[in-house]
């Protein structure tokens, strides 16, 4: 099958990338600049769209040779999201992952008709809480790939805790997609990780701007990785009802 990624140099982007060649997948990376595609290639994309400088149709139309997408994994939205699902194969899945760019896509629902293809909502926080079995297993197929050496998480850099700021404007920039802070030989420091961001953000002017935060975060891991998860799991219950569907209506890709 060909499965198509839109945004696929940020993190959540180069993950199904490399998730789909483990599967068997032909992958079409799609991402804004050469940089970020060249990134791509390096964790397996067989084929890469320059959506800022090409049209993506004309593109999809000649890497498959006209028999379209069978699969698309969208944490994305906006104007790209209707370009992808015209040009989806017959019975393909339309995966709907976020919405980073902002914009929630309305979509025209003849499109899936005469597609014959299906939009299937990927909620993995929901899914989780409402099948845990379900979630447990598939983490055990996704470690024994990392345990294989064909998942590799891209680290763009790693900077000292006093260089916080840089590392945060790294992100606001487009540059990475994930902040991680870690404590290591070297003292406490940032990994950053992923190929591009979408959503603006501030100017981190400097350390002290940004200390508080990174503490907060690093605490708030250290606590979560102290409990009993499982525990924790059952305590909140399967979500059903309690409200929490109603603040999750616009999740954004992370």
């Amino acid at each position: 099958e060909t499965l198509l990624v839109l945004g696929a140099s940020g993190g959540v982007g180069l993950a199904a990338v490399e998730i789909g060649k483990a599967l068997g997948a032909k992958v079409i990376a799609c991402a804004s600049s050469e940089e970020k595609l060249a990134v791509c290639r390096e964790h397996g994309a067989d084929a890469t769209i320059n959506y800022a400088t090409e049209d993506m149709r004309a593109r999809v139309k000649e890497i498959t040779k006209g028999k379209g997408l069978d699969v698309v994994y969208d944490p994305v939205g906006g104007d790209y999201s209707e370009l992808a699902l015209r040009d989806m194969a017959w019975g393909g899945r339309f995966l709907v992952i976020g919405f980073a760019a902002g914009p929630i896509p309305k979509i025209s629902l003849n499109l899936p008709l005469i597609k014959g293809c299906s939009i299937v909502g990927v909620w993995v926080g929901a899914m989780s809480k409402r099948n845990p079995e379900k979630r447990r297993a598939m983490s055990a197929e996704i470690w024994k790939l990392y345990a294989a050496g064909k998942l590799k998480p891209h680290v763009w850099g790693t900077y000292p805790l006093e260089k916080a700021a840089d590392a945060l404007n790294a992100i606001a920039a487009r540059k990475v997609a994930a902040i991680f802070p870690n404590q290591g030989d070297r003292g406490t420091h940032i990994n950053i990780s992923g190929g591009g961001a979408t959503n603006p953000m501030p100017r981190f002017a400097s350390y002290a701007a940004t200390k508080a935060a990174v503490v907060r975060l690093t605490e708030t891991l250290a606590a979560l990785c102290g409990r009993d998860l499982h525990q924790r799991s059952k305590d909140h219950g399967d979500g059903a009802g309690d409200g929490r569907e109603e603040e999750h209506r616009n999740p954004r890709a992370g």
